[in-house]
């Protein structure tokens, strides 16, 4: 994101006149008539006005300097006139954008579509965020994290899917494959994470900072109790369980419209108890204990209701235990 320019035109007319007659009253006690008919307040106010026209001018770019901005870039406007209309202005404009060959990194969506198309150029279906303002200066995956606020500064959280081939996805694959259900999965490499920042500082604007850093997995661990429906098989139930719960909490496939788990939503245990409940198989739940590692604690600590997780977190399932218990006749 670009930084945000200051206001130049931050003083009206009526502001001027009032500054001009507080220094008059210190440095001319013997000019007391102060009456808009008085020869000395008419030059006062003529000054104010032309004043304010300086500050309206430089505060905007106007189409003198437009022009030569679009001579820089290859597109010569007519110089017989002192400044070029509108109409012409916008045409060289169009002109420059048309030149350009590659899009630029400028709003969040542009950022955005950057990161996922390098990721498709390496044939990895990937999600990716933005985060306005966010400067990290040191970002470990298992450490604690130097962050600050600043202006400017844009970071985008890359999150591939390094098992699952774009083409496999646009053909339609199953996208759940517990064999490789591990955080590796969804951590892009060294090399990728240069090569979405290479492609976003050269699309950038001079006045603005880019980084691009994995997410930050949150371990959770489930255990579940719950009496299964007649006839329902042992291993059948909790194969469902699983699914359900592992594929709604995936990074890049999770949430309730399959477009991933978004960092910094919150762990709610009320989802978790819904997701064991519709559950194929499950008649009702007993009991259900959540606990997650608090970093700061060093140890894993319960979760009664809802856990918030920091914009930078996304939550990882690293323990599921489920017990069956059968209907009491």
């Amino acid at each position: 994101m670009a930084l945000k320019l200051p206001n130049l035109d931050d003083k009206t007319f009526e502001i001027l006149v009032k500054e001009s007659f507080e220094v008059l009253n210190r440095s001319s006690r013997e000019w007391t008539n102060n009456n808009p008919s008085d020869p000395g307040m008419m030059i006062v106010e003529m000054f104010a006005h032309l004043l304010e026209i300086d500050v309206f001018e430089l505060n905007r770019i106007n189409n003198r300097t437009y022009r030569e901005f679009l001579s820089l870039l290859g597109v010569n406007l007519d110089r017989n006139v002192e400044y070029p209309s509108d109409e012409e202005v916008r045409a060289g404009i169009t002109e420059v954008l048309r030149k350009i060959e590659y899009k630029r990194a400028v709003s969040e969506e542009d950022i955005l579509q950057i990161a996922l198309e390098t990721a498709e150029k390496e044939n990895l279906f990937a999600r990716a965020y933005c985060f306005p303002d966010r400067d990290f200066t040191r970002f470990e995956l298992y450490e604690e994290i130097a962050e600050c606020v600043k202006e400017g500064h844009l970071l985008v959280l890359f999150i591939p899917d390094n098992h699952t081939a774009l083409l496999d996805v646009q053909e339609g694959c199953n996208r759940y494959t517990p064999a490789v259900r591990s955080q590796e999965r969804y951590l892009p490499s060294r090399h990728m994470i240069l090569k979405v920042k290479r492609e976003l500082c050269v699309r950038r604007l001079a006045t603005s900072r880019i980084h691009v850093h994995p997410v930050r997995f949150t371990e959770f661990q489930i255990k579940v109790v719950f009496v299964p429906e007649s006839g329902a098989t042992e291993y059948t139930v909790k194969k469902n369980i699983e699914n359900n719960i592992y594929n709604f909490y995936c990074p890049v496939w999770g949430s309730e419209e399959g477009e991933g788990y978004r960092p910094g939503r919150f762990f709610k245990r009320s989802e978790t108890v819904e997701l064991v409940e519709n559950s194929k198989g499950v008649d009702y739940l007993t009991s259900i204990q959540i606990s997650v590692f608090d970093r700061s604690l060093a140890k894993w600590v319960s979760v009664n209701e809802v856990r918030q997780m920091n914009y930078y977190e996304t939550v990882w399932i690293s323990s599921l235990e489920m017990e069956i218990v059968q209907r009491s006749e």
